[in-house]
């Protein structure tokens, strides 16, 4: 979740002026090629499940 809100704000100096639309592209494709290669290799936090397992019976 922090991953993905860190992406976003990443996105924001190409609010900017003094950027064409083709260098905004770019950058924002950048940003999102980077951020799931980093995505993808961040460990999964301890503790919780990557898949739901079914509930316990008592």
């Amino acid at each position: 979740m922090a991953a993905f809100a860190v992406l976003l704000l990443s996105f924001l100096p190409l609010t900017g002026s003094g950027m064409s639309g083709g260098t905004r592209t770019s950058l924002a494709l950048m940003h999102l090629a980077v951020a799931a290669a980093l995505m993808a290799g961040l460990p999964r936090p301890e503790g919780r499940p990557t898949e739901r397992s079914p509930a316990p019976h008592g």
